[in-house]
């Protein structure tokens, strides 16, 4: 026997095969409360064949994923030489209307988590809009992993937080925003960090544009502190730690405006 011949056959013995047994055990909890599932069971239970077959673990990703359509059934049997049952197209129409079904229990959320970030306060949706933007031009790739991974609420509870949350709680999103867009591709400049973080901590977010060429002048720096000073200053019982600061914020950015 040539070597190849060997390892093709060390191939095989060394693949991993499932019973549908496994495959039944490893559906979810919500998936098993549909109707048919009892059907299901009782087809398997009922066939010495069912149970002593093995899938190769190809086959049980496509069983798995639903992935074959009614048409398509014999020419599934062929190739993985599975027994013509009424347990397959079962099992894939239970695991097809779970996937539809939490499919739709995804829109719903995103739609009511779309809802709460619609209700936020114009300045912190723009924030929130531009920093998707800025790391879109960033990776020049249409995306924005750390973005969606790290600001973008993934669910209902986040994004119920976001609607509640302090000035100083929104400087410390984007600080450390900033620091993650850091980590991940590097940003030009040592001062780069502060001068995202300054500007956003005043509010001017749309002069964050990437890369940073075109800044507040000292007039919309002052103007946007004072007003600013207004809601977080500590004598009209704002937060002292988030008026700390808006005042560095402000000396970040004047003294790079006045370097320049």
């Amino acid at each position: 026997m040539s070597y190849r011949g060997k390892r093709r056959r060390t191939y095989r013995n060394n693949r991993k095969f499932y019973s549908l047994a496994a495959l039944l055990d490893a559906q979810p909890a919500a998936l098993t409360k549909d109707s048919r599932w009892r059907l299901l069971t009782d087809t398997f239970n009922s066939s010495d064949k069912l149970k002593r077959l093995r899938i190769s673990s190809r086959c049980y990703r496509i069983l798995n994923n639903a992935s074959v359509p009614p048409e398509n059934l014999k020419i599934f049997y062929r190739t993985y030489r599975l027994p013509e049952s009424s347990f397959f197209p079962l099992f894939m129409a239970i695991k097809s209307s779970w996937f539809k079904e939490k499919e739709k229990r995804r829109e719903e959320k995103e739609k009511r988590i779309f809802a709460i970030i619609r209700a936020l306060d114009p300045e912190y949706r723009t924030a929130l809009k531009h920093m998707a933007e800025i790391e879109i031009k960033i990776n020049n790739s249409g995306y924005y992993p750390v973005w969606i991974k790290d600001v973008y609420p993934s669910t209902l509870k986040r994004a119920n937080e976001l609607l509640s949350f302090s000035e100083k709680q929104w400087q410390i999103l984007w600080k450390d925003f900033f620091i993650l867009l850091n980590r991940k591709y590097t940003l030009p400049g040592s001062r780069t960090i502060r001068l995202y973080s300054a500007l956003f901590t005043l509010h001017l977010a749309a002069f964050s544009n990437y890369p940073l060429n075109k800044l507040p002048d000292k007039k919309t720096i002052l103007n946007s502190f004072r007003r600013l000073s207004k809601k977080l200053h500590p004598d009209y019982g704002g937060d002292p730690a988030a008026f700390r600061q808006l005042i560095n914020a402000r000396k970040i950015l004047i003294a790079y405006s006045e370097n320049k």
